[in-house]
């Protein structure tokens, strides 16, 4: 079409287009840096919450998904006690401790429904999962070993689910700025492939020696 034609000759159209495709087709950061999770320097919870506040679900579960993978990989037999609800017939004073229960099976459930806007819900709510491990097991884990071990548990995975979260704003971050370089290096191809192609021309249709720069050649 018409317009399609006069897009195609405006190089900043064409440059607004590029960075849409490249957008469009860039790995989601989420994603990227929860598929490399290891170990990161101390980073602010306040920092990293923030960030993952900033970014939507979108439907995307698999960053969630392989964030609580990650949690059970080599921690299977900790993570038992928090795959499905505190049956509380069977404990009893439970809901004394704890005024909002959680377990891993409602937080899939929250993920396969869409409950979830953005990244840091979901892990509130894997952190509420331990904490509420923590304040009712704490009152009876003297003179239960049950309740002793899950208490246990419920310490090492809480650090161990902070840890996996600085580690992944960490690779977040980084993976953002090596996106950016991406960019920067595409826009400098992109008009300097531009400006040469249309020196040519304006040197072809003046039929003239002399070079023609509009400033972003390489």
């Amino acid at each position: 079409s018409k317009n399609e034609r006069t897009r195609a000759k405006d190089p900043l159209l064409v440059l607004d287009d590029l960075f849409e495709v490249r957008l469009a087709h860039s790995i989601d950061v989420m994603e990227t840096a929860a598929a490399a999770l290891a170990s990161a320097p101390a980073v602010a919870v306040s920092e990293s919450d923030a960030f993952l506040k900033s970014v939507p679900i979108h439907g995307n579960t698999a960053p969630v998904d392989a964030l609580i993978k990650a949690l059970e990989n080599e921690s299977r037999q900790e993570m038992l006690a928090f795959q499905h609800p505190v049956d509380l017939q069977e404990v009893v004073g439970y809901k004394k401790y704890v005024r909002v229960p959680m377990d891993l099976s409602t937080v899939r459930c929250y993920l396969d429904t869409g409950m979830y806007s953005n990244f840091l819900e979901p892990v509130q709510h894997l952190r509420l999962m331990f904490k509420n491990a923590k304040t009712f097991n704490k009152h009876h884990m003297d003179e239960d070993p049950v309740s002793k071990a899950v208490f246990d548990a419920a310490v090492a995975m809480g650090e161990k689910l902070d840890s996996l979260v600085a580690t992944l704003y960490t690779q977040s971050l980084q993976y953002a700025i090596e996106c950016n370089k991406e960019r920067e290096a595409a826009c400098a191809s992109f008009l300097a492939d531009y400006a040469s192609k249309e020196c040519a021309e304006i040197q072809s249709m003046f039929k003239s020696t002399d070079k023609f720069r509009l400033g972003y050649e390489v």
